[in-house]
């Protein structure tokens, strides 16, 4: 994965006017699909209406929003989050009452306070 994620960014480096509008329109064709269904549309219409606060203009927002985009903002967006420098991992590890615990690696964190002190952000990840 970490080598797909590298050669993803590096290829952004060289995409072109041509390809980033042509990415623009498929994303803008998929923003603007109406439903095939009632029950497509009813759903799309609850999801407005009570997930997004009956903001039904948000998808026109997005539309302008993509229009702005240009290939650094893409660019900037993969390396601030997306590539293993700028990742943090966090795993849990949970068993059951009745499941046999064996011994376990790393340490238990106790506080939200000693995870950041342990495993701090760099600042470039920060949003």
């Amino acid at each position: 994965m970490e080598a797909f994620l590298e050669k993803f960014y590096s290829s952004l480096k060289n995409l072109t006017d041509q390809e980033l509008k042509k990415i623009k329109k498929s994303v803008l064709h998929s923003k603007l699909q109406k439903s095939t269904s009632v029950t497509g549309e009813a759903g799309r219409l609850f999801t407005i209406a009570f997930d997004r606060n009956a903001e039904f203009d948000k998808n026109s927002r997005g539309i302008k929003a993509l229009e702005k985009l240009t290939p650094y903002d893409i660019q900037n967006v993969v390396s601030s989050y997306l590539l293993p420098s700028k990742q943090r991992k966090l795993i849990l590890r949970m068993s059951g009452k009745d499941h046999e615990s064996g011994e376990s690696s790393g340490e238990m964190i106790s506080s939200i306070a000693k995870f950041k002190d342990q495993y701090a952000c760099p600042q470039s990840c920060l949003p």
